[in-house]
């Protein structure tokens, strides 16, 4: 994998504008930048939190496959209309989008990768008159590491599969500028099936702490053997069987969050899912249980009385260590 070109387009924050650069950077001696770039590449492809993305018949995506690609002219449009937002609202928060064409040996690329400044200061040492060490202003592009990116996307030029990083605050809007249709990744899968287990269970009035964790635990129990599970075979596993009435919320949920790809185990594997359950209580109390050691039916007991209280009951935990 190797960076071919790159370039960085941004709003100023002190000119209150858009600054779309006509030059790709110079790469030439500048290891660093190329390997900063590739490291976030890396976190894209390998983040439980990346999803997968089909694309629009409309978008202005499809313009970019299999063709001789005008990188310059290709990323200004792009960042044009990803600071179009900012422009109308007259949001200049200090923003880099930095596009990299990426050399997957069989294939290429086009990725990009929204960072914000931060204002800081920066140490730089002159010997004009003798040594002095003197502080800076500086917008520093931040973050350093993929998790902190709030947008990214990279689009197989080629094939046409296309990858996104996403928060809640900016899924619609990448939807809509990129003209895409968002696949849930494995861990957005199993929210959805947590939330199906949960109202199952209360309109069948069982246990829904019990069953999530249950739901949990055939994660936990198939993690070694299998390297995917079907979203709706969780549920079987929980409720044993589904009436044609859940069958159809079931199937409605899938399609209204995009439900349709396998729940990736190794993924899941990564995840806090697989491993721990959290109970939060209303009065601040927080107990982590660890699922992937423990028969969690073995040690807790949860009981609500007829007024609606709660109590919980720890049973052969162990010595207390803190």
């Amino acid at each position: 994998m190797d960076v071919n070109k790159a370039i960085i387009h941004a709003i100023d924050s002190d000119l209150k504008s858009v600054i779309l650069s006509e030059f790709p950077m110079n790469l030439n001696n500048a290891k660093a930048i190329e390997t900063y770039i590739l490291k976030l590449v890396k976190g894209l492809v390998g983040s439980t939190s990346s999803s997968k993305a089909k694309l629009g018949e409309n978008s202005s995506l499809n313009n970019l496959l299999n063709t001789q690609l005008n990188f310059v002219e290709s990323t200004q449009k792009i960042a044009r209309e990803w600071f179009e937002h900012n422009v109308q609202s007259m949001d200049y928060v200090g923003t880099n989008l930095i596009f990299a064409l990426i050399d997957l040996d069989e294939s290429v690329a086009l990725v990009m990768f929204e960072l914000l400044n931060k204002d800081g200061f920066i140490k730089i040492t002159q010997n004009q008159h003798g040594v002095e060490n003197s502080l800076v202003h500086n917008h520093a592009i931040l973050p350093s590491t993929f998790s902190s990116i709030p947008a990214a996307f990279m689009l197989n030029l080629g094939s046409a599969e296309l990858t996104l990083k996403y928060n809640a605050e900016n899924k619609d809007r990448i939807e809509s500028l990129l003209d895409c249709t968002i696949i849930a990744n494995s861990k957005d899968s199993f929210r959805v099936v947590g939330t199906l287990v949960d109202y199952i269970s209360e309109q069948r009035d069982e246990d829904g702490f019990k069953n999530i964790v249950k739901a949990k635990q055939v994660i936990t129990d198939n993690i070694e053997f299998f390297d995917e599970i079907e979203p709706k075979q969780i549920l079987k596993e929980v409720f044993e069987d589904l009436s044609d009435d859940e069958e159809s919320i079931v199937s409605a949920t899938f399609e209204d969050h995009n439900v349709v790809d396998m729940i990736d185990l190794k993924t899941m594997k990564r995840t806090s899912v697989a491993k721990r359950h959290r109970i939060k209580t209303e009065s601040g109390i927080e107990i982590i249980l660890p699922l992937d050691i423990l028969d969690v039916s073995d040690i807790v007991d949860i009981k609500t009385d007829i007024n609606g209280r709660v109590t919980i009951e720890l049973k052969d935990i162990g010595k207390i260590v803190e």
